[in-house]
């Protein structure tokens, strides 16, 4: 129920990329490089250094990237299911937007996405992932540790970004 995906790729040439939703939540932190997504329903978005994005949609719903050629990015995506978060965080769902709440407490999926600026300690945890030296079952277990670090720094952001929206 959570998954680490290390991106550190270089685009020869410009790309579109199209991907199906499988239903649940991404973090995605971009420490290097510049991509633009683009939604099912929206016009393109761009997507640059030390953002964090977070992504809810159904089940096949479309999305696609737009990289320009000698593009490079160093990237780490947290992809999550409902019940490790629920599991995990059920006591802290209720402070967040209204979409990640729902999913955390029942794995009902509406649509959601949000970009917010990465945080200095988020920065650092995920630049921890991308250069540790470290190898086999250390080296997973300090990944993992890494990225709940992450989630729970993100998760945070998340609620501090709703109270914005409730209190201006």
């Amino acid at each position: 129920g959570f998954q680490v995906v290390i991106g550190d790729i270089t685009c020869h040439k410009e790309a579109f990329l199209s991907m199906k939703s499988d239903a649940s939540l991404k973090f995605h932190y971009r420490l290097e490089g510049l991509s633009g997504i683009e939604l099912s329903d929206q016009l393109e978005n761009k997507i640059g250094n030390y953002s964090m994005g977070v992504l809810l949609h159904p089940q096949g719903m479309e999305k696609q990237e737009h990289y320009l050629a000698g593009e490079h990015e160093r990237s780490v995506t947290l992809i999550c299911e409902s019940a490790f978060l629920r599991e995990l965080f059920a006591s802290t769902a209720a402070k967040l937007p209204a979409a990640l709440r729902v999913y955390i407490e029942s794995g009902a999926v509406a649509p959601y996405h949000n970009s917010l600026p990465m945080k200095t300690d988020m920065v650092m945890a995920a630049n921890m992932i991308l250069t540790t030296d470290l190898r086999g079952a250390l080296r997973r277990y300090y990944v993992e540790a890494r990225a709940l670090e992450l989630l729970v720094l993100s998760l945070q952001s998340c609620i501090e970004s709703e109270a914005n929206v409730d209190n201006p």
